[in-house]
C-alpha cells in the first residue's frame, strides 16, 4: 500500500489517524503492508475536512528525509492561504519532532497559489500529487502549453516564480515563445534541453520534420538528433 492511499485511508474526521493505523496493524497477518506509514507523520488529532490538504503537506516522499515543497501549492490553492500559512498550519498539526518544508520562500512567504501553478507543479498538470521537483523536463512545459492553453512564454514565467518551491527551468533564452504542432510534436520526445532523441524516436517523420523546421529555421538548439 502506497502512502498516497495509506493517506486517504486515515482520514477520518471523526477519529484520529494514529487510532485508525493501530486497528489496521490487526490485519498484519493477513499480509497487509503497512510499511508505508514511516513516510506519514501522522496529525495529533482528528483533522476536519477542510484541513485535509495539510494532511498531504505532512508526508514525506517514499524513501526521503524530507517534505516536497511543491506539495504546499495545492494546500495553498485549495485553503486559499499564503504559503508561509500553511506551513504554519501544518506543524499545528503535525507530532513531535516533524521537519517541515525546508523552503527559502523569500517574496513568496505571503503568495496565495493559484489554480494554474498548482497544475504547472503537478507531473500530469492536475494540480494533485504526484509532484514535480528539480529540473523541469523540457516536455512538462511543452504539454503545460497546450493542455493549460498558455503560451510557453507564461508557463515559464510562472514556474520561474515559484522555483523557491524547489523546481528549476535551466537556459531559458533558449525557450520559443510560441509553438507550431510539428514543433510540439518533436520536443515532447525531449526530456531537457540539450537531450539526445533516441534512433526510434528519430525514426518518426514527424519528429524528423519538426527538428529541421526548427533547428534549421528557427535556431533551436534544445535537443540533439541522431549521428
Amino acid at each position: 500500500m502506497d502512502t498516497s492511499t495509506l493517506r486517504e485511508i486515515l482520514f477520518d474526521p471523526a477519529e484520529s489517524a494514529e487510532s485508525r493505523l493501530k486497528r489496521m496493524r490487526r490485519y498484519a497477518i493477513t499480509g497487509l503492508n503497512l510499511s508505508a506509514a514511516r513516510n506519514l507523520p501522522l496529525p495529533r488529532r482528528p483533522i476536519s475536512a477542510e484541513e485535509r490538504p495539510l494532511f498531504a503537506v505532512l508526508r514525506r516522499e517514499d524513501g526521503a528525509d524530507d517534505v516536497q515543497t511543491t506539495r504546499l501549492a495545492e494546500a495553498s490553492h485549495r485553503l486559499t492561504l499564503p504559503l508561509k500559512e500553511v506551513i504554519a498550519r501544518a506543524g499545528e498539526l503535525a507530532p513531535p519532532g516533524w521537519v517541515p518544508p525546508d523552503a527559502k520562500l523569500g517574496p513568496l512567504s505571503s503568495h496565495v497559489c493559484t489554480e494554474l501553478e498548482a497544475r504547472l507543479l503537478s507531473r500530469d498538470l492536475d494540480g494533485l500529487d504526484p509532484w514535480l521537483s528539480g529540473d523541469i523536463p523540457l516536455s512538462h512545459i511543452v504539454n503545460a502549453s497546450s493542455q493549460l492553453g498558455c503560451p510557453i512564454s507564461e508557463v515559464l514565467d510562472t514556474l520561474g516564480r515559484l522555483e523557491p518551491l524547489g523546481v528549476r527551468i535551466g537556459e531559458r533564452e533558449h525557450y520559443l515563445d510560441d509553438l507550431d504542432r510539428f514543433e510540439e510534436a518533436a520536443l515532447r520526445q525531449v526530456s531537457m534541453l540539450g537531450g539526445r532523441l533516441t534512433p526510434s524516436r528519430w525514426r518518426s517523420s514527424r519528429a524528423r520534420k519538426a527538428c529541421r523546421r526548427v533547428r534549421h529555421g528557427r535556431g533551436w538548439r534544445g535537443w540533439k538528433t541522431p549521428g
